[in-house]
């Protein structure tokens, strides 16, 4: 099949996937195409959400937003320190639900963090100082955006004001970034800069990462060849391919490809689904042991996700993690397991969730894994908001409160 350049946004995957398996739907079929990647490594975010790997997942509701709500004050109180609950932590919200001030107290009532956060008219964060117990600045950061909502500038100061990072971007006529020159110091000398490169559609060509001298440190590349990677790379060029096969089905699976400097050749492959919801995946190593596994089991009831992380050499498992979901896709319950190299474990906990994204109870085991350590109940009030988390010793006895109260 001929290469085929692919952008890889939400919809449009989503909407090629269904041109493509009803063009095919009578034979097996392959495709290849361009990976566009984030920070030029594959993201494996999918890994911990099956659900809808190719659309974008709402927003969650902005309840501070909605409820109207200027402040937040959370008191704090140790069963075996406070007689009374005392001032914790202190935030006051904008029209818009963000967060513009956090104040957090100790004791005696002082405040030993503060940071102060502003907005732009349509939500995007544009400065941040964060002060010290005696309202001294300790370091800051102000970003800047062109008219079509692109950051074009990222400044980073110290506690005297002074300028010590500075990234600057540009973008082309499409709005893809063109650019990030990276400046240090007093005197913001160039650190470095990466360059991107991309096809008349759109799609990546080329990433490459350069010195303040102008010298190439790595290349990454995005075409492939007929077997999904390209074998005859440059010096310090890593290859970046993603191959799609469909079945007769309508399912798919999906292979990330990495090729480094050294010819050493690392992959993960997903299988999803004809509803474009991942089943399985797994991400190898460049002696291709199992780094990681993922696999979702659908019920008529719910939603059961695993996931797997390995000792690699070892090939034992480092951490499990189970995610229990209901019909509508919300989640019930959440296990995590970690191992020691031995296979004892190392933590352990458990949460329980209403099915409307509230935990309601977490427990947390001891090193065994048998006995309870401690445990953390939550409620909440009638409009959804955070009303109170209690803290229970492994006998059921409180060993803290926390309460948050709002203000309109």
């Amino acid at each position: 099949m001929k290469l085929k350049p692919y952008h890889q946004t939400s919809r449009k995957i989503f909407i090629l996937i269904l041109l493509f398996v009803s063009i095919t739907a009578s034979s097996n079929a392959q495709e290849f195409f361009y990976f566009k990647s984030y920070g030029e490594y594959y993201n494996d975010w999918s890994f911990y959400n099956p659900f809808s790997y190719y659309k974008r997942m709402p927003l969650p509701k902005n309840l501070y937003k909605e409820l109207k709500v200027k402040e937040q004050k959370v008191y704090f109180q140790n069963s075996t320190k406070d007689t009374t609950a005392y001032l914790f932590e202190q935030k006051a919200y904008n029209e818009n639900g963000y967060e513009t001030s956090i104040k957090r107290y100790n004791r005696n009532g002082k405040i030993y963090f503060h940071v102060e956060k502003e907005y732009s008219e349509k939500g995007r964060i544009l400065k941040e100082k964060n002060f010290d117990s005696k309202g001294r600045p300790i370091y800051g950061w102000e970003v800047s955006y062109d008219n079509k909502g692109n950051m074009i500038d990222n400044k980073s100061t110290n506690h005297k004001g002074m300028l010590i990072f500075h990234t600057v971007n540009t973008f082309n006529d499409k709005g893809k970034i063109s650019s990030c020159d990276s400046y240090y110091g007093k005197k913001q000398k160039l650190s470095s800069r990466m360059l991107y490169t991309y096809y008349a559609n759109g799609d990546k060509e080329t990433t490459t990462q350069l010195d303040a001298l102008g010298k190439i440190i790595k290349v990454w590349s995005y075409a492939c060849s007929s077997d999904g990677v390209e074998r005859k790379i440059k010096k310090d060029t890593v290859q970046v391919c993603r191959i799609a096969d469909y079945n007769k089905d309508g399912g798919f699976t999906i292979t990330n490809r990495t090729l480094n400097e050294e010819g050493k050749l690392e992959r993960t492959v997903s299988k999803f689904n004809k509803d474009s919801v991942q089943t399985q995946a797994i991400r190898y190593d460049n002696e291709d042991l199992v780094v990681y596994q993922n696999k979702t089991t659908i019920t008529e009831h719910n939603w059961e996700t695993e996931y797997i992380g390995f000792y690699v050499k070892q090939a034992k498992p480092k951490s499990i993690i189970h995610n229990l979901y209901n019909q509508n896709k919300e989640l019930v319950n959440y296990d995590m397991t970690t191992f020691k190299k031995n296979g004892k474990i190392k933590t352990k906990y458990s949460s329980e969730y209403n099915g409307v994204n509230q935990c309601l109870k977490t427990i947390y085991y001891k090193k065994a894994g048998r006995e309870i350590n401690y445990t953390k109940t939550y409620t909440y009030s009638a409009n959804g908001l955070l009303n109170k988390i209690i803290t229970l010793d492994e006998n059921g006895k409180v060993e803290s409160q926390t309460m948050y109260q709002y203000q309109n």
